[in-house]
This record gives structure tokens, C-alpha cells and sequence, in this order.
């Protein structure tokens, strides 16, 4: 389903992010879409590109100024979910940010 089908500049954009549309993401962004709403249970752009193992998807986010440690309702950040589940170019990327 393509992103625009959700209502809201920031509901699209985090369905872009969740499908991994970086191109649809950036678009959106530059229509007014702001980079740190979040999902219903809390969770950044970021965190959602995170927890879905996008580091393309995160590198971009953090090139457009997403906030490295904002955390969701459950107190998860994106550099705890890219640990977890073992994607260490997304580490990498989420620890320069923070230097």
C-alpha cells in the first residue's frame, strides 16, 4: 500500500520508513512531515528503521536530523534494537552520531 494512503503528512512518513522508501521518506520530509513523530506505542522514525534492520534507512535519518536517543513507550532506543538483533553497520552508524 503506498504511503500516501494513510492519512497525515507524519502517518505517511512513518509508513514510507517502515517500508524502507527513502525517496517517499525525503519527500515527505520536505513537504512539512516532522522526523520525530511517532508510531502509536511511541516509537520514532528511527527506532521503527532500527528495529526493521534498515541501516539505509538510518543513515538517512540521521543525515536529516533524527534525534539518536529518543526512546518509545517500552524505553527501547534505536542503538538498543540494532544491538539486539546483531546489525552492526547500524550500530556503527548510531555511535558516530552520538560522538
Amino acid at each position: 500500500m503506498p504511503a500516501m494512503a494513510f492519512a497525515g503528512l507524519d502517518e505517511s512518513f512513518l509508513q514510507a520508513v517502515y517500508e524502507g522508501d527513502s525517496k517517499e521518506a525525503e519527500s515527505l520530509l520536505n513537504l512539512g512531515a516532522n522526523i520525530e513523530s511517532r508510531t502509536q506505542k511511541g516509537s520514532t522514525a528511527l527506532i521503527v528503521a532500527s528495529a526493521r534492520n534498515d541501516s539505509e534507512m538510518v543513515r538517512f535519518l540521521l543525515s536529516r536530523g533524527s534525534r539518536v536517543n529518543s526512546r518509545n513507550r517500552y524505553d527501547d532506543t534505536a542503538l538498543l534494537l540494532c544491538s539486539t538483533r546483531g546489525n552492526t553497520g547500524c550500530v556503527k552508524s548510531l555511535i558516530e552520531e552520538e560522538v
